[in-house]
């Protein structure tokens, strides 16, 4: 799975971004994952050349196990502060403004016995150091993830309902979408919606349509994470369109993982044009060797997107966000601002 490097512009550089589908453990900084190998005595992660041996991957499958890898390697709920506050400030200086990221407490449970209480305080104390030296607004996503069972759901499910005063905002279901499909986890979402959770989950990546259908009809989502597979049913992106059914779009990422098989061959640009609600997402941005500004570069690159397209779609992010209306309406007065500053009268 090769790595294309791209140029960005000043405007790109400069834009206030916001990231709706972006994974904790695949965002950490080489650096920082090295020292929590050492950390922990992993000597066959002895230096930083080693780790990024972890950021090579063949198919979707070989990307899997080496998130796995980095799972069974965060053996302590502390690991997770200095990942957070180091994550976040990565993100600061592309000018992401908000992000809602994804993350697996139940899968450090799973491994290591670790408490998703001391876990979410890790974070929730890296968050705040980040907040406080970048301005930069967090939300969290609680990873259901298919492949742990729906016990596991369950408790997840719970667990983040119990915590949306600590920075939790809703739900959504990774993992292996081929051989773990979402229609069991319906009475799991349906209780999540009912708890108040915004419910978001992975689809259309790794499986057909019918996975998105499913996320759809069954788990009654807001919003679906790549989404890639509904190009082979053209009623699904009526309907999508229709229903008003948001995309957290990772272009790079459906490219490495072999979803599509160029990233000219992407669907976003029929997407945009057909009017589908759309984000751009990094996903894992270390694993996958990008970042938000480099997603949006190679868009314009490969599809074309103008300087003006682009801020149209970051606006729909900040529309597709679970932030409070109030949040919303300071990121579009940035973003207006911005688009001023640029020679743009409306965005």
């Amino acid at each position: 799975m090769n790595r294309v490097a791209q140029s960005v512009s000043p405007f790109l550089q400069q834009l206030p971004k916001v990231e709706l589908h972006l994974h904790l453990e695949g965002a950490i900084p080489p650096e920082t994952l090295l020292g929590v190998f050492r950390r922990h005595g992993n000597t066959e992660m002895a230096c930083l050349e080693d780790v990024l041996r972890l950021y090579q991957h063949r198919d979707f499958y070989d990307f899997l196990a080496h998130f796995r890898t980095i799972l069974e390697w965060l053996r302590d709920a502390d690991d997770l502060e200095p990942i957070t506050y180091d994550v976040l400030s990565n993100l600061a200086r592309q000018n992401v403004r908000y992000a809602e990221v994804i993350f697996s407490p139940g899968t450090l449970l799973h491994f290591h016995g670790l408490d998703p209480d001391r876990v979410l305080d890790a974070i929730q104390r890296g968050y705040a150091r980040a907040r406080s030296e970048h301005a930069i607004e967090m939300a969290l996503l609680l990873d259901l993830t298919r492949n742990m069972g729906l016990e596991y759901g369950w408790r997840m499910a719970r667990f983040a309902a119990g915590a949306q005063d600590r920075g939790v905002i809703g739900i959504t279901l990774g993992g292996n979408e081929r051989d773990f499909p979402a229609a069991p986890y319906a009475e799991i979402y349906q209780w999540a919606r009912d708890q108040g959770l915004r419910v978001t989950a992975h689809a259309g990546e790794a499986a057909g349509p019918e996975s998105v259908w499913d996320c759809i009809r069954l788990l009654g989502v807001e919003r679906i994470g790549h989404g890639v597979r509904m190009e082979d049913d053209p009623r699904l992106a009526e309907y999508v369109v229709e229903h008003g059914i948001a995309i957290e779009c990772c272009p790079w990422s459906n490219v490495l993982t072999g979803a599509v098989e160029s990233l000219e061959a992407h669907p976003v640009r029929r997407w945009f044009e057909r009017g589908v609600r759309l984000s751009i997402n990094s996903d894992d941005p270390t694993l996958f060797g990008t970042d938000i500004t480099r997603e949006l570069a190679r868009l314009q690159a490969a599809h074309g997107f103008s300087d003006g397209e682009i801020l149209h779609i970051m606006a729909q992010a900040v529309q597709m966000s679970f932030l409070p209306e109030g949040g919303k309406a300071r990121l579009r007065r940035l973003l207006a601002e911005f688009a001023v500053q640029n020679g743009f009268q409306t965005l």
